[in-house]
């Protein structure tokens, strides 16, 4: 299956693309292709909800643009699922959202779940995991107080960051499972499941396994929830 990766970040480099790819390959089943399509208007970062709105309109306009080219599904490189209604709007094809996947997984696995970041504004982000209808499941929402475009730059820095506000997470805010909601923090789950002997989900891994069983179970977001607009139904 073919799945593509929609990253808003403009200016995302090569070199930076290619890892988050390799590292989404990890994950990967064996007939899983994935090609990240970095958009060519947007923000470079999203920390606001002005951000949001902004990446969404570009992030579906590109899905419009490429769905033909043989994909299977669509991944949002958003912690806040940044234009996925948009996206599920204009498209058949399974769109995925980071945060609704991983929220999905967290109710199976715990009680309570926690969400942590590394800049997030707490209503915008509590207005989103009600919107799904699981407020009464979130904890709490923690924010690493870290700029998104600074965390890989020293990564050894928001990894302590991390780990100190998952604890407190766990210890004061009664979560059994912790969310990471940024795309920048890929790859950190694993080590703190072992540390904090709880299930920590990486969004961006929770992403691509909902989008290759999805595509596996040959299913996709309601066009009742999700119309096209005016305009499609036209054509």
């Amino acid at each position: 299956m073919k799945i593509g990766i929609i990253v808003p970040n403009i200016k995302m480099t090569q070199d930076q693309l290619d890892e988050r790819r390799d590292f989404l390959m990890t994950g990967a089943q064996r007939d899983t292709t994935i090609v990240m399509i970095k958009l060519e208007e947007g923000p470079i970062s999203i920390e606001s909800s002005f951000e949001h709105e902004h990446a969404g309109y570009y992030i579906a306009k590109k899905i419009l643009q490429v769905e033909k080219m043989g994909y299977h599904a669509f991944i949002t490189w958003c912690g806040e699922d940044a234009g996925l209604a948009s996206a599920r709007e204009v498209t058949q094809v399974p769109v995925i959202g980071p945060l609704q996947s991983s929220c999905s997984i967290a109710i199976t696995l715990g009680h309570k779940f926690s969400i942590v970041a590394p800049m997030v504004q707490k209503a915008f982000m509590e207005g989103r995991v009600w919107s799904l209808g699981l407020g009464s499941r979130l904890a709490s929402i923690r924010s690493l107080r870290l700029p998104v475009l600074e965390v890989r730059k020293d990564l050894r820095t928001a990894t302590l960051l991390l780990e100190e506000e998952c604890r407190k997470a766990v210890r004061d805010d009664g979560a059994d499972v912790i969310m990471l909601s940024c795309m920048a923090l890929f790859g950190l789950a694993k080590a703190l499941t072992k540390k904090l002997s709880i299930p920590v989900i990486d969004p961006a891994l929770a992403a691509l396994k909902m989008a290759e069983t999805l595509t596996s179970l040959d299913l996709t977001h309601s066009k009742v929830s999700y119309p096209f607009p005016p305009k499609q139904n036209e054509k």
